[in-house]
């Protein structure tokens, strides 16, 4: 026996879901139209379909489930809509047998078939079950995804974020949309030019900069002055006196010019005293002679050399601080740039040692060293830098494309990053994939093996089908209830026509009521018995959704009794039915079959379960409530006409906007429940049926008028507007419609009801 059934993410049951909790030997459900009854029936009756063949669950019922008291299965027998379109209209039924001692003989082999075919079964499932782990594994979720790609997509996500956030827009919390993007973009790794870090972070810059302006190229160094003086003639040239004097010669010949002019240096302050000898010796004539030998030649070549060597510092310090202002350029290289430097700050100050050793010493030659290859290596650094600064440009100009093409240049270049990682997941889900294909190829071959044998077990057993037991008792039950319309007859032994009193045919004209009333006789017949002779169709659980749909009174306390009898007998121990579950949304039906017996029921306690399905208030999800007893249904349909007496009641009082609020909110919703449960679910009537009673029966309102009413009922029922007072209808407005409201009672022939309820 079932003990519970699960409905969720399917239909009106989204969120948690609901669980029937509790069940009992019989069920009965209530719930108007669109409250999801035909979405349980479907449920089951495709669970059945499962437990019978092992097939596998439609996808729309996958979260749905259902729980067994015990370790027992019993055969689920749904009657449905479903049921009503497979069995209505043929040219035969299937005969119905009960298991007896005429047992076919080739009831063996179908035995011993049956044994092999759950055999293959068997096996086939665990084939389908071994391909479908495989495949779930390298889905979202599976073990190889999670193994190696979900970790990789993670480090991938968090660093492209950082470096830019708008790398996955608009899908960041779509996991599984980030996985299919990185994927994506690693199958097109060997198709693109995957950017370098220095680039991308080029392209980030752009791309973040509100107004990005190109910057202006760097200008190279200029040195040429420097060169120049570093290659004058003046460094080479040995700097001595006048060879004119007399003793000239003396000087030069033992290199004494420098020592000379520093001795004459001394002259004013020891007057005729000779500075290297402290004698005596120096009069007019060797002063006169030693200003000739120092002429105006010396003198000159002197003062070039302080000039070049001024110049050469002051050009040199611009120079290096021009460089030095180039290195915070960030598209520099600052650190090789500043090695460049110092080596070109060094060589000019060992050039201008040189050159201040020239001034001291004239008479010796110096060596200048060249700065050219120093300045080739930075001017190279400096032409880089422009190449980057030239491409920074172009690439502010088109700035609006880099934007655009940003969020899959981060993604290519951290899908680069962790190439390897991904490659892993590749080459697992290959392996996994060809697994689950060869298990495929064998899933092929046993299923065919299946279709073959249960062919042949179809043959054996549409040798022995028989449809006269089945029409045979179907008239009895016609008799029973003195029902008179139809009757069935045998066509030959695996057919059946439907007949009229007068004997003709009446497959054509069937109403609606009547093909319900047959389809529903023959699912009877199978709750008793086997469609194949020889076969036990064993325990069974009875699933029956709202038979009473369009019946005529007749017909409908026909089929009352039946199930009504049906409910006496569930849980006998000598009937295979063991449990019963009914669906209806008519509360008379539901009140009738309230009352009837459950075989056993005063000896072993409470044999009902009663269950009411409704719409969330502000929603579309349906909820279900366990009922104490079966008058909470008819208790509810009192208390909608007592909200809407209280309704009532407040219109003619003299109340504050404030005091009304309460009942406007809910007003709408009441009045649209109490229409669907006494005109649609209990008088069957619709829409149209009832406004075009207006134009014929009303002297007040005319047919639109009752259509409005309806349709304000549904446009303010679904939910409740707690936001604005402002949407709430005024009093006029209320006041006009539960005129038509009664109005419709009154066009329907049902005023009596109306007036007893509202007092």
């Amino acid at each position: 026996m079932i003990s519970s059934i699960l409905m969720k993410d399917v239909a009106s049951y989204r969120g948690e879901g609901v669980t029937f909790e509790g069940m009992d030997k019989v069920n009965l459900i209530f719930g108007s139209n669109g409250t999801g009854k035909t979405t349980i029936s479907s449920f089951m009756k495709d669970y059945s379909g499962y437990l019978e063949t092992g097939a596998a669950v439609d996808g729309r019922f996958t979260q749905c489930g259902v729980t067994w008291a015990d370790d027992s299965r019993q055969k689920i027998l749904v009657y449905n809509r479903q049921f009503k379109k497979e069995n209505i209209g043929q040219s035969s039924i299937p005969g119905v047998f009960k298991m007896g001692k005429d047992a076919v003989d080739n009831a063996q082999e179908i035995e011993n078939l049956e044994k092999i075919l759950a055999d293959k079964t068997t096996a086939a499932d665990n084939l389908r079950t071994q391909a479908s782990t495989l495949r779930s594994s390298v889905l979202p979720g599976g073990g190889i995804y999670k193994a190696y790609f979900e970790k990789a997509g993670e480090k991938i996500y968090n660093e492209a974020t950082s470096h830019y956030d708008d790398t996955f827009k608009n899908i960041k919390r779509d996991y599984v949309k980030r996985l299919e993007r990185i994927i994506d973009a690693y199958n097109r790794l060997t198709t693109v030019e995957v950017l370098s870090e220095e680039k991308l972070k080029e392209h980030i810059s752009i791309a973040n900069q509100a107004t990005a302006n190109p910057i202006p190229e760097l200008k190279v160094v200029d040195i040429s002055p420097l060169i120049e003086i570093e290659k004058d003639t003046i460094w080479s040239k040995a700097v001595v006196g006048s060879g004119d004097i007399d003793f000239a010669g003396f000087i030069n010949d033992i290199n004494l010019s420098d020592w000379v002019k520093k001795g004459m240096e001394k002259l004013p302050q020891t007057g005729d005293v000779c500075p290297f000898c402290q004698q005596h010796t120096i009069t007019s004539s060797i002063i006169e002679k030693l200003n000739s030998y120092f002429d105006e030649s010396y003198e000159k070549d002197i003062e070039t050399i302080r000039r070049l060597t001024t110049t050469y510092e002051r050009k040199a310090i611009a120079i290096i601080e021009t460089i030095r202002t180039l290195e915070q350029c960030e598209y520099v290289d600052s650190q090789e740039l500043d090695k460049m430097t110092d080596n070109l700050e060094n060589l000019i100050r060992r050039n201008l040692t040189q050159m201040r050793q020239k001034i001291d010493f004239p008479s010796c030659k110096v060596d200048m060293e060249d700065c050219t290859p120093v300045l080739k290596d930075i001017n190279g650094a400096i032409s880089m830098a422009n190449t980057k600064i030239v491409s920074r440009n172009n690439l502010i100009v088109q700035k609006r494309k880099i934007k655009s093409a940003l969020p899959q240049r981060v993604l290519e270049f951290f899908v680069k990053k962790y190439e390897a990682d991904i490659e892993a997941y590749v080459k697992e889900k290959e392996t996994a994939l060809i697994k689950a294909q060869t298990l495929d190829s064998e899933l092929e071959k046993t299923n065919t093996e299946i279709n073959d044998i249960d062919q042949k077990i179809s043959d054996l057993r549409a040798q022995s089908s028989d449809s006269t037991a089945v029409v045979e008792r179907i008239n009895k039950v016609l008799i029973k209830h003195n029902y008179k319309s139809f009757h069935l007859e045998n066509f030959d032994d695996s057919s059946y026509r439907i007949v009229r009193k007068n004997g003709e045919d009446a497959s054509e004209t069937l109403s609606e009521g009547e093909e319900t009333l047959i389809t529903f006789l023959y699912y009877l017949q199978l709750l008793e018995g086997s469609t194949v002779r020889g076969e036990d169709s064993g325990e069974l659980i009875a699933v029956i959704d709202d038979p009473i749909s369009s019946l005529d009174n007749n017909i409908l306390t026909f089929i009352s009794r039946e199930i009504k009898d049906l409910m006496y007998k569930v849980g006998k121990d000598n009937m295979k039915l063991k449990q019963l579950i009914i669906l209806t949304h008519n509360i008379n039906f539901h009140k009738s079959l309230a009352k009837g017996p459950v075989y056993g029921s005063n000896t072993r306690g409470p044999q009902k379960a009663y269950y009411i399905l409704e719409k969330s208030l502000g929603t579309e999800n349906t909820i279900v409530r366990k009922l104490e007893n079966s008058g909470e249904v008819e208790s509810e349909y009192n208390e909608m006409w007592n909200l809407l007496k209280r309704a009532y009641s407040k219109l003619n009082r003299d109340n504050t906007e404030e005091e009304n609020r309460d009942y406007k909110y809910t007003i709408q919703n009441t009045m649209r429940r109490i229409y669907e449960t006494f005109f649609s679910n209990t008088c069957g009537m619709r829409d149209h049926e009832i406004a075009n009673l207006f134009e014929h029966k009303s002297d007040l309102y005319k047919s639109a008028d009752c259509r409005n009413l309806i349709e304000w009922l549904n446009e303010g029922s679904h939910s409740v507007s707690l936001s604005s007072y402002n949407d709430l209808p005024s009093d006029e407005i209320i006041k006009e419609y539960l005129a038509i409201f009664e109005e419709m009672f009154r066009v329907t022939g049902n005023i009596g009801q109306f007036k007893k309820l509202m007092g």
